[in-house]
């Protein structure tokens, strides 16, 4: 018998249309995450069908596949129920647990069949066309067949069991559907919070399919290891594993013990509770009013509430729906107090409004399954509760019953979003927050970014889908598939224009992870929001009225029965009406598409990726023969700067001064220009200009120079420009202008010359575009061109300026120079701005409303701007700066400038911009921190000493714009600022920041788009020059002497500062070289020339007789071309940290430690705790778990 019901269900599965639709999916599913996924790393060298590509897709599962086994699985047992089966099959079946278990194993193996699509549409990926044969590797069949058992399998029996096991426990498939979005939930906010949190251990245990582990483990693998490995099973993932498998088993055996056909029949033996509550509600609803009222509208609307009472009790006392509500409410709260805290380089956020209503986006794909599984489910309670009968044959019409389970589920979606309300206003009291925003909850949690508005939209389409295929199974199928179709399109960007992407709209997803800015809102995300918002409300509407045209009522009609049903109904008036009311939204719908078009599309030039990668290459094959052309540069500019804020508008007036130093006469002047940038007037002084050519597309001009600027020779150039974005975008911040935290760099003025920003530099796009491939992003210290212009700028070597800006009358200017003076005129604000040294051109002008505080420090006037309710920690802001300053004085000689300012700005861009004598720091990045850790108020004096010894180290170095310059720039400056946190909180809390930061630069290295360079080589990759670059000179400084290092670079920065030309890292190399001892260059040169890993493992720790014995295993790998070359033998000193009870390293010891694995014998004169290899980061390791041990 088992045998014979296992292979009935195989059968009746394999029988269904939609069986075979789910396989393809899958299949179309495996090929479409290939692609999502192949976008996770930027480096061409990794193949698009690398091992650790499928591993990843094979651990993801996906929201498809969550569905599919959620709809076959719960469909086996509750099939029996609903159909009424159950009453004839049961009674003649002896052995329930054999039937059980073949329903299971049919299920099971249904399941197992469909998801093969899965794999297979990985395996058909490299046949589509999609990419070029080289990008593809060997198919990795053993990775493929290894990770479909290592993950898929048991993820699919977990699922599976699962659902099963929900039937069983309350006897309805919604259960199921409804259960398995809780583990979606769980998976989805284990992987969004992994690279966030504190504890990723516990994250990866709590991920049910093991895909965080298999992140972590990608993430810290080579080119080499990526595209050939295996993928090692680490203890992490091993328990991962263990833990979900034995909850499978756990659930298994309780739904086998639990089930037998009485219990499971008993709702349908007895008086069914859902008959009993519809015939109620019903009955209630057909009580007697008043004969005003009777058989009108009014009465009619009256009954639609009361059923709308009848169905919100029904639904919130459902255990089911109880459970549903209880779990996301804890999340919630799991999310606020959790979430917010640090994994890598950054601080914990305070439980600002906008972290606290953030949850909604990571969690909308699991809100609106629900909602959509409870709309079908609610649509179709009639026929599900057996009451259609009575319920059809009643004189009411239609509208009453749709409009009565429309408010319903309305109610329903106000529910959970209140949940986030309460969840976050219960955190920040909690946390004792009081600066809680309630506008920005209502915006936010029932607004239409995806909030009540948005649900609506989405209960709307799930009506549709039900009314149109006349199904609640079909029903769920279609509009489920439809939402995650859509939401993975535009998630993915195959649905680039949010227009196309029902119900989407601006700020839900965007480049950042949260796009609310608590200086400047949503921004320019705000200025389309009415008019998306608009369409999907009018389209919902119209699937609304579609369904009252559609709602099918006695018993189930053809198609040609319905059409003629419609046809009836159209020629009655209230037919005609509805009719009306729908061309009415079409026309509401088209109207707004119209606008969205006209304003996103035409005014604002929008772009999708396809074909920004285009212009890109288009512009580089046509003008990239100019890249080395003879251009002037600026040494002086007077510029009068009017900035509009509030219309995103402005305008200037640029008097400079252009020399040509170079060699050749230059007899054509190559401009260039941004897309905001119009330019109204462009004249040279004792020249004429003649326009040679006017690409308005590429935006690119030649003018003929008469007569030629000869070498040594200046010129004066007026340009009058107006700055302006028009229309709206849906994506981009432009925080260049913008409402409130304008950032405005240089763009604003022409670039005289060949724009080499502009150019593709991840290899994948050029590799598209037919263009030669980079092996790295800056040319090589020989190339004459660039030695010859400044790191900071081509623009202008040694730039001096006098600057006049003004800007809307409640805010304030930041600008660089010396600040000369402010005044208001005519409702707006004026400042002006002088150079007190010639600089490099790359400074911002800030506009913003902004407070100051000011005070002095070693004679140096110091200004905070922040904004006004940004005053949490403005006193560590103020104590760093007073601290700093002075350290920074004693080591590199006094500040360059009479005046320092630091100042907030909004999320947008970098984090950290410093030029001249500012620092404008993210308003994420420590004025809204969560100080009340130690190392979140530390991170304030890291980031702050960081950005001033740039500035220091940027006005005494000129960097040629090679290879390296970053080094010099970037390095040096985290270097003082680990320094700084040394000596004022000591060795213990820096080793936490170093390791941060080489967490950092584990993840920029797996993010690499070319290929890692040595240290001295660095090309634009920050997490090179600023995560391994600082750490790397600590390291040295470790090795060499903490004083006679600190003296010996302070004297070079000194003596380089006074060097004729630009500087490169080779002249930083060849000092250093010279002042260390011979027996530290191996040290150097595997820091700075080479890449060089090592890997330790502390297999084991004796310790006896004050003595311990420290069994290690040690590899050297170093990097040669374009794989890691192999192990190499070496003998190197090894620090080895011993930790007392309280965990912290009383002693450091040293040993000589060689390849392979040996016994090293240490001193001890205490019993430590622990032992810790490498604690002060001496080397650079693959993994530092590894080289912990407690004893």
């Amino acid at each position: 018998m088992l045998s014979f019901i296992a292979r009935f269900e195989l059968r009746y599965h394999c029988k269904k249309i939609h069986t075979i639709l789910f396989f393809f999916l899958l299949v179309f599913q495996g090929v479409w995450y290939m692609i999502g996924v192949n976008d996770l790393f930027a480096n061409n060298s990794i193949h698009l069908n690398a091992p650790a590509v499928i591993y990843r897709n094979l651990a993801v599962m996906g929201i498809i596949l969550f569905a599919i086994t959620a709809i076959i699985s719960a469909g086996a047992l509750a099939r029996d129920l609903e159909s009424g089966a159950a009453n004839i099959i049961y009674p003649a079946i002896i052995h329930e647990k054999k039937y059980f278990l073949g329903k299971y194993i049919g299920v099971m193996l249904a399941n197992f069949a469909v998801v093969l699509g899965y794999p297979l549409g990985i395996l058909l990926f490299p046949f589509l066309g999609i990419g070029s044969p080289e990008q593809f590797g060997p198919v990795p069949v053993g990775q493929m067949v290894h990770g479909f058992f290592l993950f898929t399998v048991p993820n699919l029996v977990f699922l599976v069991t699962f659902a099963v096991f929900l039937v069983v426990m309350f006897r309805k498939a919604a259960a199921a559907y409804l259960g398995v979005l809780l583990i979606c939930i769980l998976f989805l906010l284990s992987t969004s919070a992994r690279k966030d949190s504190l504890y990723p251990l516990i994250i990866e245990l709590l991920d049910p399919f093991g895909y965080c582990s298999v992140e972590s483990i990608t993430d810290k693998m080579d080119v080499l290891e990526l595209n050939s490995a295996y993928l090692p099973v680490t203890p992490t993932l091993l328990l991962n594993r263990l833990i979900w498998g034995a909850m499978s088993l756990f659930l298994f055996v309780t739904a086998l013990l639990k089930y037998n056909f009485k219990t499971f029949t008993a709702r349908f033996v007895k008086k069914s509770p859902g008959k009993e509550n519809a015939v109620n509600s019903f009955s209630q609803a057909g009580q007697p009013v008043s004969p005003a009222m009777k058989q009108g509208f009014a009465s009619h609307l009256v009954k639609s509430l009361q059923l709308t009472a009848s169905d919100m009790k029904n639904i919130l006392g459902s255990p089911i729906f109880l459970g549903i509500t209880a779990t996301l409410f804890l999340m919630f709260l799991g999310y606020n107090f959790f979430w917010t805290s640090a994994y890598y380089l950054t601080t914990s956020h305070l439980p600002l409004t906008s972290v606290m209503t953030y949850i909604r986006i990571p969690m909308l794909v699991v809100i609106s399954l629900i909602l959509l599984i409870l709309s079908g489910e609610l649509l179709f309670k009639d026929r599900t509760a057996g009451v259609w009968q009575i319920v059809d044959a009643m004189p009411t019409p239609s509208w009453v019953f749709v409009l009565s389970r429309l408010l319903a589920m309305a109610g329903v979606a106000f529910l959970i979003l209140s949940l986030i309300f309460v969840a976050g206003v219960l955190s920040q009291w909690v946390m004792g927050f009081t600066d809680i925003e309630w506008g920005l909850y209502l915006r936010d949690l029932y607004g239409p970014r995806f909030g009540w508005l948005t649900c609506l939209h989405i209960i709307s389409l799930a009506f549709f889908c039900g009314a149109f295929f006349s199904s609640r199974l079909h029903g769920h199928i279609v509009s489920i598939a439809l939402f995650i179709f859509i939401s993975m399109s535009v998630d993915f960007k195959l649905i680039e224009q949010l227009r196309f992407g029902f119900p989407f709209v601006p700020g839900v997803f965007g480049p950042e992870k949260y796009n609310y800015s608590e200086m400047n809102g949503y921004g320019v995300l705000d200025a389309g929001l009415g008019w998306y918002a608009g369409a999907w409300t009018a389209l919902a509407a119209f699937f609304c009225i579609f369904t009252l045209l559609l709602w099918n009522r006695g018993v189930n009609r053809t198609v040609k029965e319905r059409w003629q049903v419609l046809k009836q109904t159209l020629r009655t008036s209230g037919g005609r009406a509805l009719a009306a009311s729908m061309i009415c939204c079409l026309f509401l719908f088209g109207y707004f598409q119209y606008g969205i078009h006209e304003n996103l599309v035409v005014k604002a030039g929008y772009q999708t990726d396809a074909q920004k990668e285009a212009e890109s290459a288009a512009y580089e094959k046509k003008y990239s023969q100019y890249k080395e052309a003879p251009r002037p540069k600026i040494t002086d500019m007077d510029l009068v700067l009017n900035l509009f804020p509030k219309k995103r508008e402005a305008n200037y007036t640029a008097r400079l001064v252009l020399e040509n130093k170079t060699a050749e006469a230059i007899d054509a002047l190559h401009v260039d220009w941004d897309k905001k940038l119009i330019l109204r007037k462009l004249a040279a002084s004792d020249h004429d200009l003649e326009k040679a050519e006017d690409d308005q597309r590429l935006r690119h001009a030649v003018y003929r120079l008469q007569p030629a600027l000869g070498p040594g020779e200046k010129m004066g150039l007026t340009v009058k420009a107006n700055l302006a974005y028009k229309g709206f975008h849906q994506s981009e911040y432009q925080g260049d202008l913008t409402y409130n935290g304008t950032v405005l760099g240089t763009d604003f003025l022409p670039l005289f010359g060949y724009d080499r920003s502009r150019e593709l530099t991840n290899n994948k796009e050029r590799l598209r575009q037919g263009l030669a491939l980079l092996d790295s992003r800056m040319d090589k210290a020989n190339n004459a061109f660039s030695r010859g212009n400044r790191f900071e700028s081509l623009q202008s070597d040694a730039l001096t300026w006098n600057m006049v800006i003004s800007t809307d009358g409640d805010q304030s200017i930041v600008g660089p120079g010396k600040r000369i003076r402010t005044w208001q005129e005519g409702g707006r604000s004026y400042a002006r701005f002088c150079s007190q040294r010639p600089g490099a051109m790359d400074f911002k002008i800030i506009s913003a409303r902004l407070m100051a505080k000011e005070f002095e420090c070693r004679g140096v006037c110091c200004r905070l701007f922040h904004s006004p309710c940004h005053t949490y920690n403005l006193s560590v802001f103020k104590d760093a700066v007073e601290k700093i300053v002075p350290w920074l004085t004693r080591e590199l000689g006094p500040y360059p400038y009479s005046q320092l300012q630091v100042v907030e700005k909004p999320f947008y861009d970098d984090d950290f911009v410093s030029y001249a004598n500012v620092t404008a720091i993210s308003e994420s990045r420590g004025w809204t921190a969560e100080i009340k850790k130690k190392e979140d108020g530390e991170y304030i004096y890291l980031i702050v000493a960081e950005q001033l010894a740039r500035q220091w180290i940027l006005a005494s170095l000129k960097v040629a714009d090679v290879q390296g310059a970053q080094f010099l720039t970037e390095s040096m400056a985290r270097y003082y600022a680990f320094r700084f946190m040394d000596e004022f909180l000591g060795r213990e809390q820096t080793r936490k920041w170093l390791n941060l930061a080489y967490k950092d630069y584990e993840k920029g290295r797996g993010e690499e788009g070319i290929e890692e360079k040595p240290l001295l080589l660095v090309d634009r990759a920050s997490y090179l020059s600023r995560h391994k670059g600082g750490p790397a000179l600590y390291a040295l400084t470790q090795r060499s002497g903490v004083k006679t290092f600190d003296h010996w670079l302070a004297k070079w920065i000194a003596q380089a500062g006074n060097k004729h030309g630009f500087l490169t890292s080779a002249d930083f190399y060849k000092g250093l070289k010279s002042f260390l001892p011979a027996d530290l260059h191996p040290f150097a040169r595997d820091w700075f020339e080479k890449r060089v890993q090592y890997k330790l493992s502390l297999r084991e720790v004796q310790a006896k007789d004050r003595k311990l014995a420290l069994t290690i295993l040690a590899a050297r790998q170093e990097y040669g071309g374009k794989s890691w070359a192999g192990e190499v033998p070496f003998s190197t000193p090894l620090e080895v940290g011993l930790l007392d009870e309280s965990g912290k390293i009383k002693t450091v010891k040293k040993i000589m430690v060689r390849s392979g694995e040996h016994v090293y014998s240490l001193d001890c004169s205490f019993r430590p705790s622990a032992v810790i290899l490498d604690p002060n980061y001496w080397h650079l390791l693959g993994s530092r778990t590894t080289c912990f041990k407690k004893i």
